[in-house]
Order: structure tokens, then C-alpha cells, then sequence
């Protein structure tokens, strides 16, 4: 029995070809092959035949072939003689018309080898030979003793079977042969991109996403996508727009599983009844549960079970059996009438249930058998959601989703469950869920125990939603009611201090993650403790105090690691993560981060999945790897936004404006900054500084300053207490004391030194920390000594991009020193550095500036020829302020410079521009183009 044939394709089978048809080659130059190709069946092993009788036909062998059926087996010689009378001119007098019986068969095979070796003397000969596993027993015979008589003459065999369990003659003398004289072959499934490019060869179109999917079921059969991909066409499932192929219809063609039951119809009454059965259950399964399932015993049912494995449809997996496609299941099940399906279910339930397997699959059943609804909520479905939730809050949420869908939101609050439920659902991220069914349970009336667990539900959707203020109003609002619980008020209490840190109100949230810990303790509730003191690492981590926030975060995993449940399900390892980042531990953050996200796949906590995404996007991005960092934040924005879990989407959309920065693609980084604000704009908060940082390096890449300063206003006001900031982005502190100094307000720039240098003296082993406040004062004093000190302790860093920022700096400060080797090296070094993180952008920057260097070091035009690229970025800003028509004294005060530095900056600039007064300056920076103006590193 085999699968209807349909269209030849020998997309993916290139390699396979490309070895037989040098294989026919050799042969023609004296050196035989042969070949036992080996797949199940419908992999195509005829259509590659066939391919290579017309490649050997082009080559001038002379070609026999033929191809072995099931009948052939109880008739002698059947097979043989089939494949001589293919080429009767070649084997003239075939001996195999004489009647079997009146020959002895050793003699017949002499005979046959005679002939052939004959024929091989005047050309090559190649001997083709399909389903070879069906040949009689006497050309099984023949096979064996043909393949190693003609191994000195130049024939080729091109053997192929089905790989199937049955060991009759035919198989046994492949195997020997296999072993000795035939090389093996497997035909293995096709991979996607060969899929892809059948259907783009069928559909002369592109397909989407949608239709791979439809045609994964195939497990790259090519057959099983030939006829799905028929069907799918004649039935208008596959609509094609601008050249682009989308499934209209996701259901399974009648007409393809027509043909399936078709095939199938070949098999015996009681092998249907066995797949018809098993095929609800949509998994591997054992041979005792079809038993159950279709009434009897595992004995019994074994020929059954056989002659479905040895018709292709099941296949043996050792302790299990399974479909060998999924389609075939899907195809099975499709044609089960409804009273039929029903009563599937409803015994697979029970059977699994007497089994002992997980009550989550029984419940499965039970719902798709389609019984009564309104018990949905209690008895077995409510356990099973009860039982999912403390292993997979993904798999909890399917199941209840599923139940909703069945019943009114009413009976699950009238059953006390609509704050377990929403609580739940906004766990695993089914925010629009968990919204709808508890505005709805509010709008009754409940007890204050109640009430305060369908808040906190609330709470936590918005929250995964962005909406801070609004999750805090809900605790608030609930911790307001009387009577609660201890650890009631523990969780409201965890889950509004999360809210709270992205306002700030950071003592708040600080005090209420204290109070919440307070109460876990007393109440044993382990996952608000967890919750509770993560918060605490975070306020710590925003104070600068890097080592406390490693420290609690640590006590947090190892309670959730410990206690599993509920307090693993609020993922600690995040906030641990972030921690470790801070104080350069990269790859033990990286480290955390992986074991982090695979244990959230495992409890199915979707709102996670983003922040994952996120962190890791940030730890690449700091370590130089810019590619894999937009790759991450990418995948951030589309897990958010399919979770609506948009508090998590701002800040991924804001990473990956400041790596199109760092790639020179500022239209690019324009837009994802306008799409992340005008999600903040809807409610989305992502604290108190918003997008700040990342308009201002915009606006520094385009040259404006100003805009820069007033972007930047909330991040100077908030220090020295807020310096997430200067955590997060090291280097932000010199770029904020370069853009106060540059747009006259020392103020400023001192402030931002103080802070850096106390965040410092808080953690002097992080030597991130301790570079960038050295870098900031050496940015504000215009200190070569202390740009090299900031440059040698993130050399000790995992901080690349960093590095080469740096390292552009000092150059600009050694060249304006007069030590031009060491500029040029520092330069080179820097943009190697740039180009390895594929910071495209700056690499340019510092290729213009060695350009220039080479350009004064070889005479060919000096100074003034270089334009305002030649000055160091201090130099720079004196000769801005100088064409505004400022005093030397004025610049100082603004620069916050001595007017001796000030002085020893114009002079420089006067000789390398080749100008001898203020009027010639001014002229001169004047008739520059604006980025030359504001040409140095941001």
C-alpha cells in the first residue's frame, strides 16, 4: 500500500543526485558503484531513479530497469524479468522466457550474467531496481549472486527500498549486499527551504508563515506536500497577494482527506477502528491505551498495530507508537463523525485518568468531548487548571481560556475563582483575559478577601501592561478593605512597590517592598518574600548600591530555587541579572539570563519572556555586539506586543534607537524612538525619565545640541539621587558634563561630576564605575591623564563598545598633545573595535580622523586644510563659542576652563586652521558645514 503518487520534485534531494551521477561516471570510466537507496515510502526514491535512468541514458550506458510490486513476491523470477525485458535489444534472447521450472536457476543466472557482462563490453551498463524489498525470492537469489560477479565490469546498480521491519528474502539478501557491495543511501525528508521552494514552484508565489505551517504537518513528505499543496489549490484554502502566498482557511481539505482515507480504506476493518481511536489522542501513545481505547487486549490488537507500522501510517518508536505524519492524524480525525469524536474523548479521559497521566490531558478531553459546561469550573477541569498552574501558567492559561470559551465569565466568580483566574491569566500574559473576566467579577458583589484577589489580579495585568499608576491604584484601593489576610496584603504590597518603581517615588516603593517582606515572613508566603525583595535589589541598584542589589537578589533565587512553585514563577533571576550587569559581570549575567528564560518556557510565565529579551539585549549591546542586541530587542517588541505587554516594548523600541545610532542609521533610530513615544503618550510608563537619554544621543548625532540640554533637563534635575542613568550607561556622565559645558551651564557639569564621583566611592571594585568618573572629570578638566585612567579600567571590563569610545578619546587628547604615533594607533585600535561590534558609524568617525592624520603627517595640505576636523573636541568647543562672539574670560566661564586654557585651545586652533585673528576664526568656522561644526564623538 503506498500514498497516491503525484507530481515528481527533486527540490532537496541536489546532494543525493549529485553523488549518484558521480557514481555513473566512474562507472563509465571503468570503475563500477553501487547503491542501495533506502527512505519509507512516498520520499521520492522513484522520481531520483528515474532521474538518473535518463542522466545514465545521456551518458550512453545501456540502461535495464524495472521495479519490483507486492505481488511479485509468490511468483519466481517476476521481478528479474522485468528488468530484462526493459532493454530487450541489450539482453537479446532474455533466458527468463523459458519457463522457471524447466531450467535450473543457478544455470539461468550464469546465463543472465553472461549476457550483461556481454553488454557491458560495448558500453557501460547500469541496472535500476525500485521497491527492491518486494522482489521474489528467486531474483533476491539472482542479486546475490549478479552484484559481486560483475564488480570487476563496468555496471552500476541502483537498488532502493522501503525501510520496513518485514524480513523476507528480498530484504535479507539487500542487507547482505548492503554490507559488502552496495553503498547505503537515506533518502531523509526535505528540509524547509526545499518545502519553500516547491510551493513557490506550485503557488508562483512566496509563502507566508501561515502556509509552512499548514504544510509542517508533512514532516517534509514529498508527497504529503504535493497533495496537500493540490488540495489546498483546487479548494481556494491558498489566496496570493503581490506575490505573496497566505492560508484563507486553516481547516484540512475535504478532498485530501478523501484521498487519505482512500489509501487507508486498503486496511483491515479492525487497523482503521485502532487509528480512528488513537487519533484523539494526539500524541505518541502505547499499545495498552489503543487497547483501552477500542475494547480489548494489547495481544489482540498487535496484528492490527503491525499492519498499520508496515503500511506506513504508524510508525514504532520502541516503547511507543505514533503517526509517522501528523497530517495523517489530522486527516484520521477530521473524518470522525461528531457522536464518534465525543465518545473518543470522553473514554481517552478516563483512560488517562486510570493511567495516572497528568489530569491536565484528561481535562483536555473532557473539554473537547464537549460535555456539559456548567461543571466546567469544578471537579476534574478545576483541579487540572489547579495542577498546570504549579508547573506551566502557559499551559494553565490554555486550559482556562478554553473553559471560558465554553461557559459565561459568571460561573467562574460565583465559584470563588475569578480572582484565582485573573491572577493566573496575567500571569501567563493573557492580559486582555484577565481584564475582561475581572472588571466583569467586580461589577458583583464579594467578600473583602475576594475583592482584594481580583485587584491584585488587575494590579498585576496592568502592570504587565505598563500601566503603573494604575496597577498602584488598584493595591491601594484593595489594601483599603478590611479583614485581609497577611499574606493577601504581603502580595498586594510586592506588586504595588513593583509599581512604584517607575515613578519616583522610589522611598515608597522602597518601604512597601519592606513592609510586603515583613509580612511574607510572618504569613510563610515564600513568592511575595521572592517578589518583595527583588524590588529591594532594584531600589538598591538605582541608589548605586551595586554589591547590596547583587547580594539580595542572590537570597531571592536561592529561596525560589528552593521552593519551586509560585515563588520560581516570579523570576527572581531578572533582577540578578540586571545586578550583574551593573558591575561588569557579564558573563555570569549572560549565564543567568539563559537558565532564566528556559525555566520560564518550562512554567509558561509569558510576562517574562520580554524582560529576558530585553536584558539580553542590553548585556549584548554593552559588550560590543550590536548585532545580536538588535536582534534580542527585536524579539522583545514582538513577544510585548503579542502579549499586549507593552510596559516591556518602550524600552526595547528605545535600545534599539541608540544601536541605530551607533550604526548611522538615524532615520531608523527617529522612528523606533516616535513609536515608543507615542506609546508612552497611550499610559505606557517606563519611569521617570522616560525616553530622555535616547532623544538626547539622537539629537547629539545630529549636531543639536540644545535640543540635547532640553531633552536631558528631568536627568540633571534628578541627580544626585537618581543615577540609574549613570548604571545603566556608564558613559553617559562625560556626555552630560560635555553638553552642559558646551551650551554654558557649569552647573550642571559639576553636579553631574559629584554624582559620578559618589557613585564611585559607593563601589570602588566596579571598575565601570570608577572609569566613568574619571572619564567625567577628565571630559570637564580637559585631563589627558584622566582619560587614559578612565580607558585602562574599562580595558578590565567585558564593556567593548566602551573601550572604543574611549580609545577614540584619548587619541583626540594624545593628538592634541602633539603625540601623533600614539593618536593614530589609539585611532586605529578604536576603529577596529567599532567595526567588530558593527558600530558602522563610529568606525567612519574614526577612519575620517586617521584619513586627516595622514593627510597633515605627509604634508599634503596642512592644518588648514583639514577644516574643523583637525581640532580635538575641547578645541572645538572654545572656537564655537569664540565665532559667537564671545570674550576669552566668557568661554572660560561658560567651559568652566582657565582663560590660560582657553587661551592655549585658540592658540592651537589659529595655527591649524591657518588663521591669525578672531575675525578670521569666525569667518572660517562660519563658512563650515554644520556637522563639521559639531564633528566630535557624541
Amino acid at each position: 500500500m503506498e500514498f497516491p503518487r503525484h507530481v515528481s520534485n527533486l527540490d532537496g534531494r541536489e546532494e543525493i543526485i549529485s553523488g549518484l551521477r558521480n557514481d555513473l561516471e566512474a562507472t563509465g570510466e571503468g570503475k563500477p558503484a553501487g547503491v542501495l537507496l533506502e527512505a519509507p515510502g512516498g520520499m521520492g526514491k522513484s522520481s531520483v531513479l528515474r532521474a538518473m535512468c535518463e542522466y545514465a541514458d545521456e551518458l550512453g550506458f545501456a540502461v535495464l530497469h524495472g521495479r519490483a510490486s507486492e505481488v511479485d513476491r509468490v511468483i519466481p523470477w517476476t521481478t528479474l524479468r522485468g528488468v530484462l525485458r526493459s532493454n530487450p535489444a541489450m539482453v537479446p534472447g532474455n533466458p527468463l522466457l523459458v519457463p522457471p521450472d524447466q531450467a535450473d536457476r543457478y544455470t539461468l543466472i550464469d546465463e543472465i550474467e553472461r549476457r550483461i557482462r556481454l553488454a557491458a563490453g560495448q558500453r557501460p551498463v547500469v541496472v535500476v531496481l525500485d521497491d527492491a524489498h518486494w522482489a521474489d525470492e528467486m531474483t533476491a537469489l539472482a542479486l546475490r549472486v549478479l552484484v559481486p560477479a560483475l564488480a570487476r565490469s563496468p555496471v552500476s546498480w541502483l537498488l532502493s527500498r522501503r525501510v520496513t521491519q518485514r524480513h523476507t528474502p528480498a530484504q535479507r539478501a539487500l542487507d547482505w549486499l548492503a554490507g559488502e557491495h552496495l553503498r547505503r543511501v537515506r533518502l531523509a525528508p526535505l528540509r524547509d527551504d526545499a518545502v519553500r521552494r516547491i510551493c513557490v514552484t506550485r503557488l508562483r508565489a512566496t509563502p507566508d508563515a501561515s502556509v509552512l505551517g499548514r504544510l509542517a504537518g508533512c514532516a517534509g513528505h514529498p508527497q504529503l506536500v504535493e497533495q496537500l499543496l493540490a488540495s489546498l489549490l483546487r479548494g481556494g484554502y491558498i489566496g496570493v497577494d503581490n506575490g505573496v502566498a497566505t492560508m484563507r482557511d486553516e481547516k484540512l481539505p475535504d478532498d485530501f482527506v478523501a484521498v487519505v482515507h482512500e489509501w487507508l480504506d486498503e486496511l483491515s476493518t479492525r487497523a482503521r477502528q485502532v487509528l480512528d481511536a488513537v487519533s484523539v489522542l494526539g500524541r505518541p501513545f502505547t499499545l495498552s491505551e489503543a487497547a483501552e481505547l477500542v475494547g480489548g487486549t494489547g495481544p489482540e490488537l498487535v496484528p492490527a498495530v503491525n499492519e498499520a507500522v508496515h503500511a506506513g501510517v504508524l510508525v514504532d518508536l520502541g516503547t511507543s507508537l505514533d503517526f509517522r505524519h501528523d497530517l495523517l492524524r489530522e486527516a484520521v480525525y477530521a473524518r470522525l463523525s461528531a457522536p464518534v469524536r465525543s465518545a473518543l474523548h470522553q473514554g481517552a479521559a478516563a483512560v488517562l485518568r486510570r493511567s495516572g497521566r497528568p489530569i491536565v490531558e484528561a481535562a483536555e478531553h473532557l473539554l473537547r468531548s464537549g460535555g456539559p459546561a456548567g461543571d466546567a469550573a469544578h471537579g476534574p477541569i478545576r483541579r487540572a487548571i489547579r495542577e498546570a498552574a504549579s508547573h506551566s501558567l502557559d499551559a494553565a492559561a490554555d486550559l482556562l481560556v478554553r473553559v471560558v470559551e465554553q461557559v459565561e465569565p459568571h460561573a467562574l466568580s460565583d465559584e470563588g475563582m475569578a480572582a484565582e483566574v485573573v491572577r493566573l491569566l496575567a500571569s501567563a500574559g493573557r492580559l486582555s483575559w484577565a481584564r475582561r473576566l475581572g472588571e466583569d467579577a467586580l461589577r458583583k458583589g464579594m467578600d473583602p478577601e475576594d475583592e482584594a484577589g481580583l485587584l491584585l489580579g488587575l494590579a498585576e495585568a496592568r502592570k504587565h501592561e505598563g500601566r503603573n499608576s494604575t496597577a498602584v491604584e488598584y493595591t491601594r484601593r484593595a489594601l483599603s478593605l478590611p479583614g485581609l489576610r497577611e499574606s493577601t496584603r504581603a502580595r498586594l504590597l510586592s506588586v504595588q512597590a513593583h509599581g512604584l518603581l517607575y515613578s519616583t517615588e522610589t522611598e515608597q516603593a522602597e518601604n512597601a517592598a519592606a513592609e510586603a517582606v515583613r509580612l511574607a515572613e510572618s504569613a510563610g508566603d515564600h513568592a511575595s518574600w521572592v517578589f518583595g525583595t527583588v524590588v529591594r535589589s532594584a531600589v538598591e541598584q538605582s541608589r548605586g548600591e551595586l554589591g547590596s542589589a547583587v547580594d539580595r537578589a542572590r537570597e531571592a533565587v536561592k529561596l525560589s530555587d528552593r521552593i519551586g512553585g509560585e515563588p520560581a514563577q516570579r523570576h527572581p533571576r531578572l533582577w540578578l541579572a540586571s545586578a550583574l550587569r551593573a558591575v561588569d559581570r557579564f558573563a555570569e549575567a549572560d549565564a543567568v539570563c539563559e537558565v532564566g528564560q528556559k525555566e520560564a518556557a518550562q512554567l509558561g510565565t509569558a510576562w517574562s519572556q520580554p524582560l529576558w529579551h530585553y536584558y539580553r539585549a542590553e548585556l549584548r549591546m554593552a559588550a560590543g555586539r550590536l548585532e545580536d542586541a538588535a536582534a534580542e530587542a527585536t524579539a522583545g517588541v514582538a513577544v510585548a506586543e503579542r502579549l499586549s505587554a507593552m510596559a516591556l516594548t518602550v524600552p526595547c523600541l528605545a535600545l534599539l534607537g541608540r544601536i541605530s545610532v551607533h550604526r548611522g542609521q538615524l532615520d531608523d533610530a527617529s522612528r523606533h524612538l516616535h513609536r515608543a513615544s507615542q506609546l508612552m503618550a497611550e499610559g505606557v510608563i517606563v519611569g521617570p525619565e522616560g525616553l530622555s537619554w535616547e532623544w538626547a544621543v539622537l539629537h547629539l548625532a545630529r549636531g543639536e545640541r540644545t535640543e540635547a540640554l532640553n531633552r536631558l533637563h528631568g536627568i540633571y534635575r534628578g541627580l544626585p539621587d537618581r543615577v540609574a542613568i549613570l548604571i545603566t550607561e556608564p558613559l553617559a556622565g562625560a556626555t552630560l558634563v560635555r553638553i552642559a559645558c558646551e551650551t554654558g551651564r557649569p552647573e550642571l557639569a559639576r553636579k553631574v561630576l559629584a554624582a559620578c564621583r559618589k557613585l564611585a566611592e559607593r563601589n570602588p571594585a566596579v571598575d565601570s564605575v570608577c572609569g566613568a568618573a574619571a572619564y567625567a572629570a577628565g571630559v570637564l578638566h580637559d585631563d589627558r591623564a584622566l582619560l587614559q585612567e578612565a580607558l585602562e579600567a574599562f580595558q578590565r571590563t567585558p564593556r567593548r563598545l566602551s573601550q572604543a569610545i574611549l580609545m577614540e578619546e584619548v587619541a583626540l587628547a594624545e593628538r592634541a598633545h602633539g603625540s601623533r604615533g600614539r593618536a593614530k594607533a589609539l585611532l586605529h585600535d578604536a576603529g577596529r573595535l567599532y567595526a567588530s561590534c558593527g558600530a558602522t558609524r563610529d568606525a567612519a568617525r574614526t577612519r575620517r580622523a586617521l584619513r586627516e592624520a595622514d593627510s597633515r603627517s605627509s604634508g599634503t595640505g596642512g592644518y588648514a586644510s583639514t577644516g574643523l576636523g583637525c581640532l580635538t573636541s575641547s578645541e572645538l568647543r572654545v572656537v564655537r563659542l569664540v565665532a559667537r562672539g564671545l570674550t576669552n574670560r566668557e568661554v572660560a566661564a561658560r567651559l568652566y576652563l582657565s582663560p590660560h586654557t582657553v587661551d592655549s585651545h585658540l592658540r592651537h586652533s589659529f595655527t591649524k586652521l591657518g588663521v591669525t585673528s578672531r575675525v578670521e576664526l569666525t569667518r572660517k568656522f562660519l563658512s563650515m558645514p554644520e556637522g563639521q561644526q559639531y564633528h566630535e564623538k557624541t
